[in-house]
């Protein structure tokens, strides 16, 4: 095997795995699954879902972070001091 066989199998296994691990994070995406599903599948098209899906996943969870900490201020903010509950 020639050192190019090995570096074009090696990147072929590493989109493999970005793109299995990026449908566990996004199972409902619909772009990465019909790029999962073509028969041969060009690079760098499976490079592209794989990232926008990654940046999509990364932007929901940021919002979500968003909102949970907005609720824990609210929390806080509502709470009676902690002097006041041993009162």
């Amino acid at each position: 095997m020639t050192s190019t066989e090995i570096l074009v199998r090696r990147q072929a296994i590493a989109l493999e795995k970005a793109l299995k691990l990026t449908q566990e994070l996004a199972p409902l995406d619909e772009p990465l699954r019909l790029v999962a599903e073509e028969p041969f599948p060009n690079d760098t098209h499976v490079l592209a879902e794989v990232t926008a899906t990654l940046a999509k996943v990364c932007s929901e969870q940021r919002q979500h972070i968003l909102e949970l900490a907005e609720r824990i201020e609210q929390l806080e903010a509502s709470a009676p001091p902690k002097g006041a509950e041993r009162q």
